[in-house]
């Protein structure tokens, strides 16, 4: 046994006999660090390599070449990885295609949020993640970075709203009062229901955007684990796409109709997370908007279509309302100069 075994271990089994514990402790580390030097391997320089890029090169230059095992085999992901990445780009490539995802896109996202519409750059954007490969319209990620600035601030306006009894409650007074919330922090409770996560589980799920996405799965592998890591990712990859859609909304046709669609599209997909009073309170919200399958536009009048089917909610300018002190003040204002004129003439006064 031991005339087959490493100098090394030859060295050990030798001092071991001769040798007190501490001895034979440091001998064995120098002999394993001995070992474990010769054992690295290192590359060396192809001569051809070398003396071609000594050639086109002013300074002198090493190529190193890699040296695999005759028994080495990329594993199966990668090949899957370069097939699925040419099939994309030969996809995007074709007009055809191109214009039916568009339509599709398009079509869903009138059906969803009836009645907007939305240019087909928008809706692919909206719909692309950053792991989609080819894709030619970018992806989602400023989208999704504007539409999570749009939720929190939502979500803390109609968390003010539910807890400020009266007008002569201040917002501090109100957020003080420790049995107006039915949380401790309001930062933390935005936070955990506005997670990612928890939007591609449950609004995600709900609009069944995973049908008209595009985005690619960190890892592609055959069984159940793959299975179990596409699902984990999706709900990453769907939450980010409520939130781009959500920026997009905003992006596209204002604060108003992104309010609406937070009320009557988001909020109520969690309404499962939500306590008294903030789940009554979103209920009546959610039915003073006309429901989860309520119209997003409010003005009927005045709206322009553009050529690709967008809906313009711009309204045009409309004078304020007059008070009720100028609305008293014209009426005891005395009557205009040819009406005093009339009645002179009549015999009034």
């Amino acid at each position: 046994m031991l005339a087959h075994a490493s100098s090394a271990t030859q060295r050990i089994w030798s001092v071991a006999r001769s040798s007190e514990p501490d001895a034979l402790a440091r001998r064995c580390c120098r002999a394993a660090q001995t070992a474990a030097r010769r054992s690295i391997h290192t590359p060396r320089a192809t001569l051809a390599g070398a003396s071609l890029a000594a050639k086109t090169s002013p300074s002198p230059v090493v190529v190193f070449a890699r040296h695999r095992s005759k028994h080495y085999r990329e594993p199966e992901s990668l090949h899957a990885y370069e097939y699925e990445r040419e099939q994309v780009e030969q996809e995007d490539q074709d007009p055809v295609r191109v214009k039916r995802i568009e339509d599709t896109a398009r079509a869903y996202f009138r059906n969803t949020f009836a009645p907007l519409a939305f240019p087909a750059e928008v809706a692919m954007r909206m719909l692309t993640h950053a792991s989609y490969r080819g894709g030619q319209y970018g992806h989602n990620t400023r989208l999704s970075f504007v539409g999570r600035r749009v939720l929190h601030a939502y979500l803390r306006l109609f968390v003010l709203s539910a807890v400020i009894p009266d007008a002569t409650t201040s917002a501090t007074e109100a957020l003080r009062n420790p049995f107006a919330l039915p949380f401790d922090d309001v930062d933390d409770f935005c936070d955990d229901l506005l997670n990612t996560y928890k939007l591609g589980e449950f609004v995600g799920g709900a609009w069944q955007i995973e049908h008209v996405m595009r985005w690619t799965p960190a890892i592609v592998e055959p069984g159940e684990a793959g299975a179990l890591l596409r699902s984990s990712g999706l709900f990453k990859v769907r939450g980010t796409a409520v939130e781009a859609v959500m920026g997009g909304i905003f992006h596209q046709h204002g604060g108003t109709v992104a309010l609406r669609a937070f009320h009557t599209r988001v909020l109520p997909h969690l309404d499962r997370f939500l306590k008294e009073p903030l789940r009554s309170h979103a209920r009546e919200k959610r039915d003073a908007m006309g429901g989860e399958s309520g119209s997003l536009l409010s003005v009927p009048q005045g709206q322009r279509t553009g050529a690709d089917g967008t809906i313009f909610t711009g309204v045009a300018y409309q004078p304020p309302p007059l008070r009720r002190r100028s609305e008293k003040l014209l009426s005891h204002a005395p009557p205009p100069y040819e009406a005093r004129q009339k009645l002179r003439a009549a015999g009034g006064q």
